[in-house]
């Protein structure tokens, strides 16, 4: 009885990741993967080769070498969906560890269960709804969580990287917002050279710039992507611009906003 009563207030891992991954299917089998913007569409398209008719691993907002990943997959299965299958594969994995780390923590069990339902809500709403952007978000939360409240902190850290390469910005802004944290453990600054998780995290952080850095070297390196990708940049300043509707209704008759 004791066995079984250590076993539900802290479950092992596996069984956690199972019970996530049965209540996706089960979610999935009852409402429709859909995806909160048309830039994961665009990418799922590119990515699938269903836009050129080439598998391509220039996804404009998500690093090449994710977008490598995905090809590999898509020229070994090509007739699986493959991008919808990697993000509902990674918002599992990431609330899994999250959950994890929830029930190994001290807090009081009336505390964890309300963690636990919120976490869960936050699981069924990634499930049905995928956006990449929000993908990133969760492991970059999960992967620091690994980090600070396991020993498998490597483990840790390629799931924050992982992040980065879906979004490089979303990660450095809950490493940001997080900071304050990462801090507040260790109290002396001559200690966090010595502190074995700021460490990693620095390394993580070092490995997760270096593949930006990468990846705007990999466009740059075709003429005709570089240039697409400056648009694109000055194309998401227009639509992303709050006044861009009463921007519009002061335009010159014989230009309209499709002109830009």
């Amino acid at each position: 009885m004791c066995m079984i009563s250590k076993s539900i207030k802290n479950p092992s891992f596996n069984i956690i990741l199972a019970f996530f991954t049965l209540s996706s299917i089960i979610v999935n089998y009852f409402f429709s993967i859909r995806f909160e913007e048309n830039d994961d569409i665009a990418m799922l398209l590119i990515s699938s080769g269903e836009y050129s008719g080439t598998i391509d691993n220039h996804l404009v907002y998500i690093n090449f070498i994710f977008g490598s990943l995905l090809n590999t997959f898509y020229s070994f299965l090509p007739g699986l969906e493959w991008y919808s299958i990697a993000f509902v594969a990674l918002n599992t994995l990431s609330i899994s560890l999250i959950a994890k780390v929830i029930f190994r923590s001290s807090y009081s069990a009336i505390f964890k269960a309300t963690l636990l339902i919120f976490l869960f809500s936050i699981f069924i709403n990634f499930s049905v709804i995928l956006q990449f952007t929000r993908t990133a978000a969760i492991l970059s939360i999960a992967g620091l969580s690994v980090i600070y409240n396991s020993k498998h902190k490597y483990v840790g850290a390629l799931i924050f990287i992982l992040g980065s390469l879906i979004r490089f910005e979303m990660t450095i802004l809950i490493l940001v917002i997080s900071f304050p944290l990462i801090l507040i453990s260790t109290i002396n600054i001559k200690d966090y050279f010595f502190n074995k998780n700021f460490r990693i995290i620095a390394f993580t952080v070092f490995i997760s710039f270096f593949c930006k850095i990468a990846d705007y070297a990999y466009y740059n390196m075709d003429s005709e992507w570089k240039s697409y990708m400056e648009f694109n940049k000055l194309r998401g300043k227009i639509n992303d611009n709050p006044n861009v509707v009463y921007t519009n209704l002061n335009l010159p008759d014989n230009i309209s906003l499709e002109n830009y």
